[in-house]
């Protein structure tokens, strides 16, 4: 048995001891344990020994929960519990995610039913997605016996105000559902009084016995459902897109060069900054990366949950419904912090975002950069139109000026060109690495690489479904005269006007 001092641990709930009957919960060199109270050994104990704990892990509806060999002067029992790679607020949930939470809330408790036990709690913050996003209750210690003093009739009242409330309202008000994102942030619930003066009606439930509550509820949740709403970005990824990767046949040099960089750079952490339905998130996840992505658009994330919920790998995929600068607001954005301020990865990506952000949202860059940087740690992987959107750039829209906004940010960057399709736009990723310290101005420092020159080559062919998609073509802004150039051979690639070399490195796969 190891014995850990409590001055080593950081406490994450530091309340009055009735806040958790069961111990304390704390992080300890990166994992999360729960120090069992001396009163609650036994009680934790026999639950282990009875199998009931090992069942409800194995039925996914408990965090992955084990005895350790630690202990505490305070504490003679530890339990470590699985860590979740992206804690989520309710708020950010889509509606097909408080669905399942609903669900998990009463799968739980009719299955505690059988052994006496009952959650105190029926609010959302016990519950978080982890594996393939699905949910599963967190919190060991509001599971508790049920008596005739403590029925669980708390838990269930709590349920209605903050699952069937909620859903009620987003499936017969839809044009709420921004409003409902804000109740969410702040309070969490809507109360009966609340659902009537929305919706003209309450219900009455019969407390006094829980498992008809739990029955009705249960009718309830399978009669609630949401329209999915047409937007104008929610089919941007195509369904046939989805985890295939082979892009050796295909002329979509973009994800082929997207995935390499994952492949090569091996990040543990990963945030897919406007991921729509969560193409380049799958990626991630497929090559073991820990990956939230979020989108401001609720329609595309449920496509992204959907896509999530067929896979049979466990993938580390957490979803969220958010905007960069908080959620979308009659057709404008919101200028409030996000509802996931604390969320970081070391690694970050942006593709088909910051030209929507600086033409079409005309934000200016330090704003965009300053946001989009502060999700790592590490690494940023970003995608820049240099003709933006439209005819008419703001002033200043260049590659050299958005690249000099990320000074103080990143000590390096490597411009990455690679060939596409004639019909395709023209863009460029740029892969900032080195994050550096608030107030280091350091200069950047600027590399270029090319990949996968070979496409230029006329002898190089593709699959028969890909072989009318035209030439293949190599676009580069000039870092002397920054005109842009078309190129459609990979030999002399020096610029016209300036007669700049344009060198650079070959960026291979390892």
């Amino acid at each position: 048995m190891k014995k850990i001092d409590e001055k080593n641990v950081e406490w994450i709930i530091t309340g009055f001891r009735h806040a958790d009957r069961l111990g304390r919960v704390f992080r300890y060199q990166g994992d999360i344990y729960r120090a069992i109270f001396p009163e609650a050994e036994q009680y934790v104990l026999q639950h282990f020994e009875s199998g009931l704990i090992p069942k409800l892990i194995k039925n996914n509806l408990l965090i992955d929960t084990r005895i350790t060999d630690l202990h505490m002067e305070s504490s003679p029992l530890i339990l470590r519990h699985e860590t979740i790679p992206f804690v989520t607020r309710p708020a950010t949930w889509s509606f097909t995610a408080l669905k399942r939470a609903a669900q998990l809330y009463l799968d739980l408790n009719r299955f505690l039913l059988d052994y006496g036990l009952g959650t105190i709690d029926g609010h959302q913050e016990n519950i978080q997605f982890i594996h393939n996003h699905k949910p599963v209750w967190i919190d060991l210690g509001s599971i508790l016996p049920l008596t005739s003093i403590n029925n669980g009739e708390s838990s269930l009242k709590q349920f209605v105000i903050c699952f069937l409330n909620v859903l009620m309202v987003q499936m017969e008000k839809p044009n709420l559902h921004n409003a409902l994102r804000h109740i969410l942030f702040k309070v969490g619930s809507i109360r009966n009084y609340e659902l009537k003066e929305i919706l003209g009606r309450e219900y009455d439930f019969p407390y006094f016995s829980r498992s008809k509550c739990l029955d009705i509820f249960q009718n309830i949740i399978n009669e609630i459902t949401v329209d999915q709403q047409e937007t104008k970005w929610a089919k941007y990824h195509k369904d046939a897109d989805f985890l295939n990767l082979e892009f050796e046949q295909s002329p979509d040099t973009r994800s082929h060069l997207i995935h390499e960089i994952i492949k090569d750079l091996k990040p543990k952490k990963a945030i897919d900054i406007a991921c729509n339905a969560g193409r380049f998130s799958l990626m991630m996840a497929h090559e073991g990366v820990q990956t939230y992505g979020f989108d401001i658009d609720e329609t595309a994330i449920m496509r992204f949950e959907n896509h999530v919920e067929q896979l049979s790998p466990r993938y580390h995929i957490s979803i969220g419904v958010e905007g960069l600068f908080g959620t979308l607001t009659a057709n404008r954005y919101d200028f409030r912090q996000a509802i996931n301020p604390d969320i970081q990865g070391d690694m970050a990506c942006a593709f088909a975002l910051t030209h929507h952000l600086a033409v079409t949202r005309k934000l200016p860059f330090p704003t965009i950069v300053e946001k989009i940087s502060s999700l790592t740690t590490h690494r940023l992987l970003v995608e820049f139109m240099p003709n933006g959107v439209g005819k008419r750039q703001p002033e200043g829209y260049t590659l050299h000026n958005f690249i000099q906004s990320f000074q103080g940010y990143f000590r390096n960057v490597t411009i990455l060109y690679y060939p596409v399709p004639e019909a395709w736009s023209f863009r460029v990723l740029l892969l900032f690495e080195n994050r550096l310290p608030e107030g280091d101005l350091s200069p950047l420092d600027i590399a270029t690489s090319y990949f996968a020159l070979d496409r230029l080559d006329s002898g190089f062919t593709y699959t028969k479904k890909y072989d009318k998609w035209g030439d293949m073509v190599l676009r580069i802004v000039c870092p002397g005269c920054e005109e842009q150039l078309r190129f459609d051979k990979a030999k002399n690639l020096i610029c016209p006007d300036c007669a700049t070399p344009l060198k650079g490195d070959i960026w291979k796969s390892n």
